[in-house]
């Protein structure tokens, strides 16, 4: 397996501007990520419940249309595969923002599930 790490500067106010504003959906998941107890901002993840918010909601539901979009342009089969499942993950984030339980991490056996579900479907 290759892993492939980015690393994003940025500082904290950009941040936290990012947050508020819903522009970007991966400030809302590092959040929510249980990384970021023991470090200084670790009360960011304290109050994650705080920015369950319609703005980051609709950034969600943002990402995925635009993934829908881009299945309807034609693209190969393994880019439609992977647009339909980062929309279903979009739908089912802001679902779960909704309902107040969101989690960033989709475990392995349930991301395999999804993505074979959807498969059998395209096929």
């Amino acid at each position: 397996m290759i892993w492939i790490i980015f690393i994003i500067f940025t500082s904290l106010h950009s941040f936290l501007r990012n947050l508020f504003s819903g522009d970007a959906i991966i400030n809302f998941e590092i959040i929510n990520s249980k990384n970021l107890l023991g470090t200084n901002l670790e009360s960011l993840y304290n109050m994650r419940k705080s920015f369950y918010t319609y703005k980051v909601m609709r950034s969600y539901l943002g990402f995925g249309r635009r993934d829908l979009k881009q299945i309807n342009l034609g693209e190969k089969d393994r880019g439609k595969n992977k647009k339909l499942f980062h929309t279903y993950r979009c739908w089912k984030s802001c679902l779960d923002i909704y309902n107040g339980n969101f989690n960033s991490t989709m475990d392995d056996k349930s991301s395999f599930e999804i993505r074979e579900n959807i498969l059998s479907k395209i096929d």
